[in-house]
This record gives structure tokens, sequence and C-alpha cells, in this order.
């Protein structure tokens, strides 16, 4: 059993899934099967979050005693809450936080919470135009359980994220990474993450891309699907077993049948200055705060 010494803390759609894959496999790490408990984000309602103690640190039950343990959740970057929490629960915690243009970012969340129906307007050019009157409760989707992660604006500050972090976390406990970088040297960028963990340079048999962008065949077919435990009650739990004992697995058969790899949505040119000078100064925020030229991130 152990408990947490690194954090993979975000940002969305930056590449956390991959890393914790990756990292995963390694001999010397633990990392829960459960990626994103969510468990410090408590001011955010997310759905499956893990809420309690006793919950959470089950998680890491089966962790060898020598292993470095860690566990990642993309919410904690932009939760108010959770980096002050994890530090003030670990003082010595590691923190590995991953960016990419906001731009980008900001598109391929927005598939994201569609493809988990937290989002039901598909265009995104109107989902951004929608944000000010979901702040007021209008426009929410029925199946969204918390409106804050459809400000998609917030969500993108990243460099009001990362001022946050380095506020809080010492410059020898944190590592950012930049989705550039990995795209350019996947090996290199991860030699860089097993040295920070201080673990040994145990390389996976391939860097595989993870979690691709997906769409949904059938919006009511999975909608079915996500409300089955509420529609079921207590009965829920008991079918959940009897099937999986059969080989009856909803979960697959859904990701088998009703998933397909999505196609990225071409932004019309006038939007993407919208979202360029929109994020211009959380990306220039950035190169102040890594030291990095990020201007390629603003085509115009």
């Amino acid at each position: 059993m152990g408990t947490p010494s690194f954090f993979i803390v975000g940002a969305q759609k930056c590449g956390t899934t991959m890393l914790y894959y990756y990292l995963k496999d390694h001999p010397e790490i633990f990392l829960p099967e459960l990626k994103e408990p969510h468990f410090y984000s408590d001011d955010l309602r997310l759905r499956d979050r893990i809420d309690d103690h006793k919950s959470y640190s089950r998680l890491f039950d089966d962790a060898p005693a020598s292993s470095i343990v860690g566990e990642a959740s993309a919410s904690y970057l932009f939760s108010k809450n959770a980096v002050h929490s994890i530090m003030a629960e670990n003082p010595d915690a590691k923190i590995i936080a991953m960016l990419r243009n906001p731009v980008e970012m900001i598109q391929a969340y927005h598939s994201e919470l569609c493809y988990n129906l937290s989002e039901d307007e598909h265009n995104f050019e109107y989902a951004w135009s929608l944000q000010a009157a979901r702040r007021q409760g209008q426009n929410i989707p029925p199946s969204c359980v918390e409106p804050n992660i459809l400000q998609y604006y917030e969500v993108g500050c990243l460099g009001d994220q990362v001022e946050k972090l380095m506020s809080i976390v010492p410059a020898s406990q944190r590592l950012v990474i930049l989705h550039d970088d990995v795209k350019q040297d996947v090996e290199g960028v991860y030699r860089d993450v097993l040295s920070f963990l201080e673990v040994s340079p145990v390389l996976p048999n391939s860097f595989e891309v993870v979690n691709e962008r997906k769409r949904l065949k059938n919006k009511n077919l999975a909608l079915l699907h996500k409300n089955l435990p509420e529609r079921l009650g207590r009965l829920y739990g008991p079918l959940k077993k009897m099937g999986n004992a059969v080989g009856i697995t909803p979960s697959r058969w859904m990701e088998k049948y009703n998933i397909e790899k999505g196609k990225k949505e071409r932004l019309p040119e006038h939007f993407v200055h919208e979202l360029e000078d929109a994020f211009r100064p959380q990306v220039e925020k950035l190169e102040t705060l890594l030291g990095r030229d990020l201007s390629h991130w603003l085509r115009h």
C-alpha cells in the first residue's frame, strides 16, 4: 500500500493519458487502474469523482512498498483547490503539467465533452458563444453535472494556471512539458520524466498514440448506457456482476460498436483569429513563465 508522491495534473487534452499509460508499465512505478479519480478537485462536481479518503486510499492498496506511487487527474491544473490541497497534504509531492497551444487544446477538449455527453452543441464556434449564457445557468446540457467545465476560455487559460502552479510548487518539484516537444522527441521527453521521478530509464516497447479523438455514432444509445446506474438503482450492481460473469459487458460493446475515430472540425478562419486573440495574453504569459518562444502558436 502506498500514497501518491507524484501527480500528473493536466492540462486537458495535452497528453496526460499517454504519459499515464507509459508510466503505468514502468517496473518501478505504480499507477492505479483508475485514471482521473479527481479526488483533490473538490471545487468541481465531476462525474465519477472519488470524494472520500477511504475510497481514494484504496486505489493504492496494491502498490508495492518499493514503488514510486502516482496518479493522474487532468482536472487538477484547472481546479482552484487541487494543487493547494495536494501540496498541503504532501509538501514533497512532484507535479507534472502538460501543455499545448490553447487554441488546439480547447478545440480537442470541446470534442471530448461532446464524446462524453457533457456538451450537446457539436459546433464549437456556437458552443464558444454560449459561455456567457451558461455562466448564468442557461443552455446547460442535461447530462452535464458541472457547468464550469463548459467555460472554454477559463479552461484554456493555461498561463494563469501555470502561474498559480509555480507559486505553489517549488521549481525542483515541478516539470512542465509542452506538447510540441512530445511531437518532436517523445523518447527524449519521456526520459526527462523518468529522470525527474528518479527512476531507471526503462522505455516502453513502443511510443504508440494513446487516447485519439473519438466520436459517438449514436448519442441516444450512449445516453441510455450512461444513465443505466441511475435508471436501475440498486439493481445495477448485481445485474452488472451477473452480466460480467457470463461475458455481457455493455461498456465494451459500446466501445466496439458505438464509438469511431473522430475527425477534427475545420474552424472558420475568422473564428481561429478570435480564439488566438482571446488566448494571446495567456500565450505571452507562458512565454515569460517558461522562457520559451511560443509565437508559432499564434498565426496572425
